[in-house]
């Protein structure tokens, strides 16, 4: 078993989807990085690993003799991730610039879609609306937002492997192992990443950006759900 906790912190991070690098493009300011100093995006703060091994006390025949369970239970707190304005608010031509912050925001229907009140508390936690949009508005055009680098925590991963083994000795130099194996047994649903982008259209001074729909709301998936994998393997 092992448990981990850490921190990472940075002013910037290389995309986790390619190698770019930490240029100065990918800072909100260039000349000041104190607004972009925070955690990591590759941060998990906490992390469990748990790994089994239990040779079954069935003793007899080849049938019921050389039983063996294991597992692996996985866990850990979720990746943090930015929440952008979706268009380039800042008129900065480089990059995707934050929002602001409004921790009191009232609650407030868009598109149908009823949000409840700020009150400091972003992260609702489902995933019809996992954060809450209403948090955050637009910025003055021309203005970076208020809101930090990845300011926010996607949801957890939990995940229980098991694995059922059957070993049969043919000779005294052969063996036959028979292996049942199924992954997140409890078909327990990790879900991804939240979308992110706030708003849409063409910023300028005079126009207000129209929210988007799908903001703080996920529709896909980090793990696989229940999967059974049967195997036979001959050890020599």
């Amino acid at each position: 078993m092992s448990y981990t906790y850490s921190k990472c912190q940075s002013s910037g991070d290389a995309s986790l989807g390619s190698l770019s690098g930490n240029a100065p493009t990918t800072y909100s300011n260039p000349y000041d990085r104190a607004p972009d100093y925070s955690v990591c995006g590759f941060n998990v703060t906490q992390a469990l690993r748990v790994n089994s091994l239990v040779a079954l006390p069935f003793h007899g025949n080849r049938l019921v003799e050389g039983w063996q369970l294991s597992g692996i239970l996985a866990a850990s707190s979720g990746l943090p991730f930015n929440v952008s304005d979706g268009v380039d608010q800042s008129n900065q031509l480089t990059g995707v610039p934050r929002p602001n912050y409004n921790p009191t925001a009232p609650a407030q229907t868009v598109n149908g879609i009823s949000y409840p009140a700020c009150n400091n508390s972003p992260i609702l936690g489902g995933a019809a609306i996992y954060f809450n949009p209403i948090c955050f508005s637009q910025q003055a055009f021309g203005t970076l937002g208020n809101f930090g680098r990845e300011g926010l925590y996607g949801p957890g991963l939990v995940n229980l492997d098991l694995a059922l083994l059957k070993s049969t000795k043919i000779r005294e130099n052969l063996n036959l192992q028979f292996r049942a194996e199924i992954f997140n047994i409890l078909n327990h649903t990790n879900l991804s990443y939240p979308a992110s982008a706030l708003f849409s259209g063409t910023p300028s001074a005079t126009t207000t950006l129209t929210r988007n729909g799908s903001a703080g709301q996920i529709t896909t998936y980090a793990a696989p759900s229940r999967e059974i994998q049967l195997g036979l393997k001959l050890i020599f």
